[in-house]
């Protein structure tokens, strides 16, 4: 487990890392982009992304679900690299096709589904990044996979940070207007590619393997239901608040949602990109992996949870920096649900393993389908009961009944325990907590920020005094910490 643990520690911090500096690159260009851009502009630029983004989920995802689950498979380490290339080869054709379509229905899309034959043109350049980015997409989750995370976050970062100043050259000194964006677009596909391709040559035997193709087929193609169904749940809110209220009721949960989203990116995904290779490198040592899972999942649903306390108490001050027009200011009551779905998402994956595993990949695409179902019901009344909140309180309920079916699931097909008790009281700690922390908001700001501060340090206080940590890991974390002390003071007084 220490050695598991260090390991974590290792590969998290590069994908913490990466994950902030890459997501805050539209939010720090985001004044250029809404000076030289129409919101026309950004509608077409958005509704194009749209179709890429579902193609993804058609072509490249059934392809990366399959060789993720099957990379360390012990019965596939002799055609492991046929298994890559056969891949590669068969979402490179698909994606031809998909290209092909945008070049030959091009005056249609734009007329029908953009409104104005004008962005012909614009279609046609997409058709470039319908055929060049499920490949690229492809072959960066090989990294991921192969714990390669430097390298992983290293070449997202290049990429991105050098599309993002070709886009504002483009805006602002050759003024190109949308065609700037799409440039971009089209630069980040290539570039992954580019960047990936000698990685890509050196795991890969160039032999089709059509026995091999169909086993990552056949895991891969039923969690096409799951992306769907889980498009669908996280837009429904909007649409049900959009026909029981207005839009403005909209834009209040959309705010709302790009805070939660903070929780994703710079959480919950590092924690999944991290882990989810070191579970499938177990997989020759069945009781080894199960144990490991057993006692990462109570961890890291502690260590998402104490992020969702943190910035749950602070909703209230989030919003009143991010927004000055108070219009929005009462979104902020329904950040704290939304967080809390997030924070069911970021951890679905730990109580999802073991469905994973057996490969029941249809499985996880039906519990897909019970959660819309009841997240739906909950929508429906609850939105027209509460309004906003009920919106949030929905998802929440809703998400939290995916990971109880998921670790039901999961236990039952491939024997996944789980530490219950630990994860219902540190869930119930976080939402006490929370609760407690509201009598704070009338102080004023100079005791208002210590006193959250001190609800939301209150959370590893206890999970460590009710023992909701084993003393093997305490002891374990006891030492981690010394550790990075020492090491901590050894570099400052050498800096001296």
């Amino acid at each position: 487990m220490r050695k598991d643990f260090k390991k974590i520690v290792s590969l998290g911090k590069f994908y913490f890392v990466g994950r902030i500096l890459e997501k805050s690159l539209p939010f720090l260009f985001l004044p250029l982009y809404t000076k030289y851009l129409t919101p026309v502009d950004y509608g077409v630029l958005s509704l194009l992304t749209i179709l890429v983004s579902w193609s993804e989920k058609v072509v490249a995802a059934p392809i990366g679900n399959g060789i993720t689950r099957h990379f360390y498979d012990p019965t596939l380490q002799e055609v492991q690299r046929e298994m890559i290339f056969s891949g590669w080869v068969f979402t490179f054709v698909q994606s031809i096709a998909l290209s092909l379509c945008f070049v030959l229905f091009g005056e249609k899309i734009s007329e029908q589904y953009l409104g104005d034959l004008r962005y012909v043109n614009i279609v046609f350049m997409f058709a470039f990044v319908m055929l060049t980015q499920p490949l690229g997409t492809l072959m960066f989750s090989l990294l991921r996979i192969q714990s390669k995370a430097k390298l992983y976050v290293t070449g997202n970062l290049i990429i991105f940070t050098s599309s993002a100043i070709l886009q504002v050259l483009l805006l602002v000194y050759f003024e190109m207007g949308l065609e700037a964006m799409v440039w971009g677009v089209l630069f980040t596909s290539f570039a992954k590619l580019i960047f990936i391709f000698p990685f890509t040559l050196r795991n890969l035997t160039p032999k089709f393997n059509w026995v091999v193709l169909k086993q990552i087929l056949h895991f891969g193609y039923p969690l096409i239901i799951a992306a769907v169904i889980a498009v669908l749940s996280k837009t429904l809110d909007r649409v049900l608040l959009n026909y029981y209220f207005d839009l403005a009721m909209v834009g209040l949960l959309a705010l709302a949602l790009k805070i939660a989203s903070i929780l994703d990116f710079a959480i919950s995904t590092p924690f999944k990109q991290t882990i989810v290779p070191i579970i499938y490198e177990k997989e020759s040592n069945k009781k080894e992996q199960l144990e490991f899972m057993r006692r990462m999942t109570t961890y890291v649903v502690a260590a998402v949870l104490f992020c969702t306390l943190g910035l749950s108490v602070f909703a209230k001050e989030i919003i009143m920096v991010v927004s000055t027009n108070p219009e929005f200011h009462e979104s902020w009551k329904v950040v704290p649900f939304l967080l809390f779905t997030t924070a069911n998402e970021g951890v679905a994956i730990m109580f999802g393993n073991g469905m994973a595993m057996a490969k029941k990949s249809l499985m996880i695409s039906v519990t897909s389908f019970y959660v819309f179902i009841v997240n739906t019901l909950l929508l429906v009344v609850l939105i027209q009961l509460l309004g906003l909140v009920g919106a949030g309180v929905a998802s929440a309920i809703a998400f939290t009944f995916r990971n109880v079916i998921r670790g039901y699931y999961s236990n039952k097909y491939y024997g996944q325990t789980f530490e219950n008790r630990k994860i219902v009281a540190i869930t119930g700690l976080s939402i006490l907590l929370y609760i407690f922390s509201l009598q704070f908001n009338s102080l004023q700001l100079l005791f208002l920020i210590p006193a959250k501060l001190l609800v939301v340090g209150l959370l590893p206080v206890l999970i460590w005094k009710f023992n909701l940590i084993s003393r093997s890991d305490k002891k374990l974390v006891v030492d981690f910490a010394s550790q990075v002390y020492k090491d901590g003071l050894k570099s400052a007084l050498k800096r001296s």
